[in-house]
């Protein structure tokens, strides 16, 4: 037994174990002397919620050194009754979990898994790398550094994220809160690292941190405009506008809310001509052709340039004498529906093209909030826009009889205004 437990440890020295949690949970044996070669990894991708890897990870990532019996059962089987006789359901559990970690290298089960009286602890002796450690070490080295170190330190650190912590075992209280802890480390440390790359004009490092931040974090304002922004700077304007409407969706369907001031300037960023820029009538007359349609029905637009169509709609009103009419759709669940977010981002789109179908080809809609339209319509009396509405409420009846929402439209006449004498043409 002692020649074995010899040979084990020798073997040890060989190995170093790598543990990754940020996007899944996976321990790999790497080779001590190229710690790149990967001799052995074990995940949890097939069984994210396996009692097994929800034992090996609390015992990982609890903070404590030993687990007492009593808090690990709690743990695994929180409901009483969930299995007759507990402690004996512990040690045939910890038997198997040992066995899938013997996978790493012989007797490595019994080796990370200690028992101390009636407690287990993950033997932090054997040699490993735990990606939750180093990523707040670089966070900590990065801030008692400074200039292009201090950039590479927060680019590393934000490199080693790989996604959610544990995100098989998240439903667990013990580790959303860490989950909470590593994330909002992580957006304040892209953050952070844009501030620093902005300063440089480093615009396409800016771009690559960023494409990747707000796959992981969507909602962080600071990191959508640093992003759009970058593109705009490499010229790539087309690539931003088409960003900033996802995003615009993004906030509208998840959060409910329009685009903020901040964002709004953006959009006034990406659409102006590049200064210096120079074309010919031919070159203009071809890239607004390209753009027109035929299609039938009303022109969508997002809700930025919806303000400019408006601006512009209003002045001709001035000139014309013909008011304007705003019609807001708003969507409500019939009585007794609660209705799913993916439900409702179904039916809002189908609504659209319902409304676009219902309108004149002159007229105008946008989504102006995650649960409502909003039209304006030109040289159309009151009446006319009461026949609009029914012919909605109609279509809708027709296709989607049973949808389970019902239609609020509020109209309002906006009257042309008077321009000052001296500006009267």
């Amino acid at each position: 037994m002692k020649k074995m437990g010899e040979m084990i440890i020798s073997k040890i020295h060989e190995t170093i174990l790598s543990i990754s949690s940020f996007g899944g949970f996976s321990i790999s044996a790497l080779d001590a002397s190229n710690m790149e070669c990967v001799m052995f990894k074990l995940s949890d991708s097939k069984r994210p919620t396996s009692k097994i890897w929800l034992l090996i990870e609390y015992l990982i990532f609890s903070g404590k050194e030993a687990v007492a019996f009593e808090e690990i059962i709690e743990l695994l089987w929180p409901n009483e009754g969930d299995v007759g006789n507990p402690i004996a359901a512990l040690r045939i559990l910890v038997h198997r979990a040992r066995a899938e970690l013997d996978k790493l290298g012989e007797g490595m089960g019994a080796l990370l898994i200690l028992r101390r009286n009636n407690a287990y602890s993950w033997n932090r002796d054997v040699p490993m790398q735990i990606d939750t450690e180093l990523f707040a070490q670089l966070y900590a080295e990065s801030q008692k550094a400074s200039g292009s170190e201090r950039i590479e330190l927060l680019l590393s650190a934000a490199r080693l994220y790989a996604g959610r912590f544990l995100y098989g075992a998240a439903y667990n209280q013990w580790a959303m809160i860490q989950e909470t802890y590593y994330h909002s480390m992580y957006v304040s440390i892209c953050e952070e690292a844009v501030s620093l790359l902005e300063s440089f004009s480093f615009a396409r490092d800016i771009v690559e941190l960023c494409r990747n931040a707000i796959a992981l974090e969507p909602y962080s304002e600071t990191l959508q405009i640093a992003y759009m922004k970058a593109l705009v700077s490499l010229g790539a304007q087309k690539m931003a506008l088409e960003h900033y409407y996802h995003i615009t969706h993004v906030l509208m369907n998840d959060l409910a809310i329009t685009p903020s001031q901040k964002l709004s300037e953006i959009y006034k960023l990406i659409t102006k001509n590049e200064e210096g820029a120079e074309t010919d009538i031919d070159t203009i007359y071809k890239s607004l052709t390209d753009r027109s349609t035929n299609a039938l029905g009303a022109y969508y637009v997002e809700y930025e340039p919806f303000k400019h169509l408006y601006e512009i709609k209003s002045r001709e009103s001035i000139r014309t004498g013909h008011a304007l009419q705003i019609v807001l759709v708003t969507v409500l669940p019939s009585k007794g529906k609660t209705p799913g977010q993916r439900s409702k981002m179904r039916f809002m789109e189908r609504l659209l093209d319902i409304v676009k179908i219902s309108l004149r080809r002159g007229d105008i809609v946008t989504r102006c909030s995650n649960m409502q339209y909003l039209v304006l319509m030109q040289s159309a009396t009151y009446e006319d826009v009461q026949l609009v509405v029914e012919r909605i409420q109609a279509n809708l009846r027709q296709t989607h009889p049973k949808s389970g929402y019902l239609l609020q439209c509020v109209t309002r006449t906006i009257e042309p205004r008077s321009l000052p004498k001296d500006v009267e043409g």
